[in-house]
């Protein structure tokens, strides 16, 4: 908790996300390019309508460790 907020940090230690994609992540229906992709690509625009609808945020990046790393805020 920190200025009033909540933030949840999740991160894998596995695949880091592809720059060109990192953009398009959210949104509906966007299945990454990887060979590995499966799915119907609503996952994660579905977590981000429901995030933003409470007045939270979430953003993805790569970690400079290794992986991907998504930051979640959502006010108190």
């Amino acid at each position: 908790k920190s200025d009033q907020n909540i933030m949840i940090q999740v991160q894998n230690t596995c695949t880091q996300l592809p720059q060109t994609e990192a953009d398009r992540l959210f949104d509906r229906f966007y299945r990454g390019k990887s060979e590995k992709s499966s799915g119907y690509g609503i996952g994660l625009a579905l977590g981000k309508s429901v995030i933003t609808r409470q007045g939270g945020t979430i953003t993805a990046r790569n970690h400079p460790d290794g992986g991907a790393v998504f930051h979640i805020r959502f006010p108190v």
